[in-house]
C-alpha cells in the first residue's frame, strides 16, 4: 500500500499500520490523531519483518497518552 495520509481525526483505538512479507507499506503519513491509548502501533508485536517494509513513514502530531508503539523497524521513517 503507498501514498495514503491518514490526518486530523479521532480514532478510539488508534491506528495500526500492517504489513505483510509480500505487502510493505510506502510513503505513509500520520498526523493529528488524537486517540485515548496508543496512536499510531507500527507491525505486530513477535513478527518482525525487514525494514524495507515499513518505508517512509512520517507520524506526527499526536494527541494521545502513547503516541506510536514501534514493534518492527522502518526505513527512511520521520517520527515526533
Amino acid at each position: 500500500m503507498r501514498n495514503i495520509a491518514l490526518r486530523c481525526g479521532e480514532i478510539a483505538d488508534g491506528v495500526t499500520l500492517l504489513a505483510a512479507e509480500d505487502f510493505g507499506l510506502l510513503n505513509i503519513q500520520v498526523d493529528h490523531i488524537r486517540a485515548a491509548g496508543t496512536a499510531v502501533t507500527v507491525g505486530a508485536l513477535g513478527e518482525a519483518l525487514p525494514e524495507r517494509q515499513y518505508l517512509n513513514l512520517t507520524i506526527t502530531d499526536l494527541d494521545a497518552p502513547k503516541s506510536v508503539e514501534l514493534h518492527n523497524p522502518c526505513k527512511n521513517a520521520f517520527i515526533r
